[in-house]
């Protein structure tokens, strides 16, 4: 797909166009690095976020990425079933699961890293901004939806409570 043209910002159009169209670019971006990767995007960050935790619960991966847990502890069963991830008791809660990504889990997180790693340089090549500071402006903003997907769902179970 060819790149879209740059369009200067126009006044009256919300954040949430340039958001949106930001989301749409960076996934054809990792969509295209990671074509020929072990893992799709949405993989990548799952293992990122194990990787990162060197261990953690269902749980806790379920709150980051934003999903049900149902779905998770799925998910979860089958990277155990690749061979991908381990689960063990957590000494501090032995109803929980740690979970830890295997050694075969790590070889594929890394190769994987390196297509990753492709799309950012490729982006940081391309961007006009200070990616520190870019990262922070992002994290308020995911912030800002989050707290405003809440209260329009509080504000909705109001009209309907």
């Amino acid at each position: 797909m060819a790149p879209a043209p740059r369009e200067p910002v126009r006044p009256g159009l919300s954040p949430l166009y340039y958001l949106h169209l930001a989301g749409r670019q960076v996934q054809d971006l990792l969509a295209e690095a990671m074509a020929t990767s072990p893992l799709d995007p949405a993989e990548y960050a799952l293992y990122s976020l194990i990787f990162e935790s060197g261990q953690t619960t269902a749980t806790h991966l379920a709150a980051e990425a934003g999903v049900p847990l149902t779905t998770m502890l799925d998910t979860v069963r089958n990277l155990e079933r690749r061979g991908h991830v381990h689960r063990r008791p957590d000494p501090r809660d032995r109803r929980a699961m740690l979970v830890a990504l295997t050694m075969e889990g790590l070889a594929v997180h890394r190769a994987a890293n390196a297509h990753f790693e492709l799309a950012d340089a490729a982006l940081r090549d391309h961007l006009d901004l200070d990616p520190e500071a870019l990262s922070k402006s992002l994290a308020a903003l995911a912030e800002s939806a989050a707290l405003a997907a809440g209260t329009l769902r509080q504000s909705r179970q109001g009209e309907t409570g």
